[in-house]
């Protein structure tokens, strides 16, 4: 037998027997809160910690809204109000998540969401 947990299944359980394999899909733990928005226990959270909070953490999730146009660590930093090396710790994470991309402008290296990143930004920031 296969266990299968899905994030995205909502409440939904399927089986399925194919070639002496019985599969079992089922909803995540917490996956209800990427379907709620993020409340626990009724209680309404801030407007800014939606999906994409609950799912990368709200710093990264800070980090990723602020890459819809091509900036440097160190402006990022600053307009998050964050160290450069907090900062820098998000990129790389995203970066080798393959959602973030970065560049090489002169003697400045920009970061700006790539394809992937904006499709997962517009899935999860619009509910």
């Amino acid at each position: 037998m296969t266990v299968v947990p899905m994030l995205f299944a909502d409440g939904t359980h399927w089986w399925s027997v194919a070639a002496g394999r019985t599969v079992v899909a089922f909803a995540a733990r917490g996956a209800g809160l990427l379907h709620t928005g993020g409340e626990r226990d009724g209680a309404a959270q801030s407007p800014r910690e939606d999906r994409l909070a609950i799912l990368l953490g709200r710093g990264r999730a800070s980090v990723v809204r602020e890459l819809a146009v091509p900036i440097t660590t160190s402006a990022l930093a600053d307009q998050l109000g964050l160290a450069a090396s907090t900062v820098s710790q998000h990129l790389s994470a995203l970066v080798s998540a393959g959602v973030v991309q970065r560049h090489r402008a002169g003697t400045r290296v920009l970061y700006e969401l790539n394809r992937s990143g904006v499709t997962l930004t517009q899935c999860l920031m619009n509910q």
